[in-house]
Protein backbone atom coordinates (compact mmCIF):
# COMPACT_ATOMS: atom_id res chain seq x y z
CA UNK A 1 0.00 0.00 0.00
CA UNK A 2 0.96 3.68 0.11
CA UNK A 3 2.69 3.36 3.46
CA UNK A 4 5.22 0.88 2.10
CA UNK A 5 5.83 3.04 -0.98
CA UNK A 6 6.48 6.11 1.19
CA UNK A 7 8.72 4.09 3.50
CA UNK A 8 10.80 3.00 0.52
CA UNK A 9 11.09 6.55 -0.83
CA UNK A 10 12.16 8.08 2.48
CA UNK A 11 14.42 5.38 3.94
CA UNK A 12 17.29 6.17 1.55
CA UNK A 13 20.53 8.01 2.37
CA UNK A 14 19.37 11.28 0.82
CA UNK A 15 15.57 11.37 0.57
CA UNK A 16 13.99 14.00 -1.68
CA UNK A 17 12.21 16.88 0.01
CA UNK A 18 9.10 16.30 -2.12
CA UNK A 19 8.91 12.68 -0.92
CA UNK A 20 9.30 13.71 2.73
CA UNK A 21 6.58 16.35 2.27
CA UNK A 22 4.20 13.90 0.56
CA UNK A 23 4.71 11.27 3.28
CA UNK A 24 4.17 13.89 5.99
CA UNK A 25 0.92 15.06 4.36
CA UNK A 26 -0.24 11.43 4.00
CA UNK A 27 0.42 10.68 7.67
CA UNK A 28 -1.24 13.91 8.81
CA UNK A 29 -4.33 13.16 6.73
CA UNK A 30 -4.72 9.46 7.54
CA UNK A 31 -3.28 8.75 10.96
CA UNK A 32 -4.77 9.68 14.27
CA UNK A 33 -2.26 8.40 16.77
CA UNK A 34 0.55 10.32 18.51
CA UNK A 35 3.34 8.26 16.88
CA UNK A 36 2.12 9.08 13.37
CA UNK A 37 1.61 12.74 14.28
CA UNK A 38 5.16 12.94 15.61
CA UNK A 39 6.56 11.25 12.50
CA UNK A 40 4.54 13.56 10.25
CA UNK A 41 5.94 16.58 12.12
CA UNK A 42 9.52 15.29 11.80
CA UNK A 43 9.13 14.62 8.07
CA UNK A 44 7.62 18.08 7.45
CA UNK A 45 10.43 19.76 9.37
CA UNK A 46 13.07 17.78 7.47
CA UNK A 47 11.47 18.65 4.12
CA UNK A 48 11.27 22.37 5.02
CA UNK A 49 14.91 22.42 6.07
CA UNK A 50 16.17 20.32 3.16
CA UNK A 51 14.51 22.29 0.36
CA UNK A 52 12.49 25.22 1.74
CA UNK A 53 9.39 26.42 -0.06
CA UNK A 54 6.64 28.50 1.46
CA UNK A 55 4.30 25.48 1.26
CA UNK A 56 6.73 23.24 3.17
CA UNK A 57 7.40 25.93 5.77
CA UNK A 58 3.66 26.39 6.34
CA UNK A 59 3.15 22.62 6.62
CA UNK A 60 5.94 22.46 9.22
CA UNK A 61 4.33 25.41 11.04
CA UNK A 62 0.93 23.72 11.00
CA UNK A 63 2.36 20.54 12.49
CA UNK A 64 4.77 22.22 14.94
CA UNK A 65 4.60 21.24 18.60
CA UNK A 66 4.55 24.77 19.98
CA UNK A 67 3.87 28.36 18.97
CA UNK A 68 7.54 29.34 18.85
CA UNK A 69 8.40 26.62 16.34
CA UNK A 70 5.32 27.47 14.30
CA UNK A 71 6.20 31.18 14.29
CA UNK A 72 9.72 30.40 13.08
CA UNK A 73 8.40 28.48 10.07
CA UNK A 74 5.77 31.13 9.29
CA UNK A 75 8.50 33.81 9.31
CA UNK A 76 10.55 31.71 6.90
CA UNK A 77 7.54 31.29 4.63
CA UNK A 78 6.91 35.05 4.58
CA UNK A 79 10.54 36.08 4.25
CA UNK A 80 11.60 37.31 0.85
CA UNK A 81 14.35 39.83 0.39
CA UNK A 82 15.48 42.01 -2.46
CA UNK A 83 18.12 40.09 -4.39
CA UNK A 84 16.71 36.63 -3.57
CA UNK A 85 16.72 34.24 -6.50
CA UNK A 86 13.38 32.49 -6.84
CA UNK A 87 11.27 30.12 -8.93
CA UNK A 88 7.61 30.91 -9.63
CA UNK A 89 4.71 28.46 -9.91
CA UNK A 90 4.98 28.84 -13.69
CA UNK A 91 8.64 27.83 -13.67
CA UNK A 92 10.03 31.32 -14.24
CA UNK A 93 13.42 32.00 -12.63
CA UNK A 94 14.35 35.49 -11.52
CA UNK A 95 15.83 37.81 -8.94
CA UNK A 96 13.58 39.81 -6.61
CA UNK A 97 14.03 43.51 -7.46
CA UNK A 98 11.09 45.15 -5.63
CA UNK A 99 8.96 44.05 -2.69
CA UNK A 100 5.36 44.92 -1.92
CA UNK A 101 2.76 43.39 0.39
CA UNK A 102 0.93 41.59 -2.41
CA UNK A 103 3.19 41.91 -5.45
CA UNK A 104 6.90 41.87 -6.13
CA UNK A 105 9.16 42.83 -8.99
CA UNK A 106 11.08 39.97 -10.53
CA UNK A 107 14.06 40.61 -12.79
CA UNK A 108 13.98 37.78 -15.33
CA UNK A 109 16.78 39.12 -17.59
CA UNK A 110 19.06 42.17 -17.55
CA UNK A 111 16.71 45.17 -17.56
CA UNK A 112 13.55 43.02 -17.85
CA UNK A 113 11.31 43.14 -14.80
CA UNK A 114 7.87 41.60 -14.38
CA UNK A 115 5.36 42.11 -11.59
CA UNK A 116 4.06 38.92 -9.96
CA UNK A 117 1.99 37.98 -6.94
CA UNK A 118 4.08 37.03 -3.92
CA UNK A 119 2.12 33.79 -3.69
CA UNK A 120 3.47 32.76 -7.12
CA UNK A 121 6.93 32.25 -5.59
CA UNK A 122 7.27 28.57 -4.81
CA UNK A 123 10.97 28.31 -3.98
CA UNK A 124 13.86 30.51 -2.92
CA UNK A 125 17.05 29.29 -4.59
CA UNK A 126 20.56 29.37 -3.13
CA UNK A 127 22.49 32.55 -3.96
CA UNK A 128 24.18 32.31 -7.36
CA UNK A 129 21.88 29.56 -8.66
CA UNK A 130 20.73 31.70 -11.57
CA UNK A 131 23.51 32.40 -14.02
Amino acid sequence: GPLQVFEGLTKVDKPKAKDLEAFSRYLAATAGNPVSEHRSRDLATKAAELEPTWQRNLLAAELAEDRNQAARFVEKAEALAKGDEVVTAGGVLGKVSKLGDTYLGLEVANGVEVQIQRSAVVQVLPKGAIK
